[in-house]
């Protein structure tokens, strides 16, 4: 049997019908300004930014409060924000122009082809992911974001010391994406709840649902060895 047309499972389901007018209105009006083309060749940070700052990345943003609070608490870092689904890159949008947040771009795009294509080789300070999608049934568990190769792409991707901050109130994914950070001789896990990393993090509108349903929270930080 060919392999030729076999793909690999998407991590998300684009759903019609779930951008609002307003959130529309604002990725056509903003989205030029405070946004980052795809593009199938390396990013220059400082064409974006007109400075040399250290970048972190985000990946997947939801409705973005907990982003713009970080880009709004540290201004002398600079932020990429990448999210696929209309509805959070609109609402994000609207809400850069409103605090008028000056070190925040987006992309609008599959996260796994952007840090491929438009992320050079250890340019990073860090790399944020919060809550993931679990994809709780087992037979989904392979649309996963984290995986063994995943994590060899976005460690590439940072800088010596740098950190990669994973947020999952899945049990079952916590014990996944520790075991495959394991086996990354690059990366090593810091099992220290007082990290700054984790004291500063600001709770996302998801998290905030996941403590009223009971859930437990898990931070996990690895760092990269060399």
């Amino acid at each position: 049997m060919t392999t030729k047309f076999l793909r690999k499972p998407k991590s998300f389901v684009l759903r019609p019908g779930r951008t609002t007018r307003a959130q529309q209105n604002a990725i056509n009006k903003y989205l030029p300004v405070y946004g980052i083309n795809y593009k199938n060749h390396g990013l220059v940070y400082e064409s974006f930014f007109s400075n040399k700052a250290p970048v972190i990345l985000e990946i997947g943003f939801g409705s973005g409060d907990a982003t713009i609070i970080i880009a709004k608490n540290n201004p002398n870092i600079n932020y990429i924000a990448v999210e696929v689904y209309p509805s959070g890159v609109g609402t994000i949008l609207q809400k850069i122009r409103n605090y008028e947040i000056k070190n925040l771009r987006i992309i609008q795009h599959d996260a796994t082809e952007v840090i491929k294509k438009m992320i050079t080789n250890q340019s990073l300070s860090g790399i944020h992911i919060f809550f993931p999608d679990p994809w709780p049934k087992k037979k989904h568990h392979k649309r996963r974001l984290i995986s063994s190769s995943f994590l060899v792409d976005l460690e590439k991707k940072l800088v010596k010391d740098c950190y990669l901050h994973l947020v999952t109130d899945c049990q079952n994914y916590k014990e996944q994406i520790t075991e495959e950070i394991d086996k990354n001789k690059n990366l090593v896990i810091q099992n220290d709840a007082e990290l700054q990393i984790i004291k500063n993090r600001p709770k996302t509108k998801f998290e905030k649902r996941a403590i009223t349903r009971g859930n437990d929270i898990f931070d996990i930080v690895a760092f990269k060895k060399k």
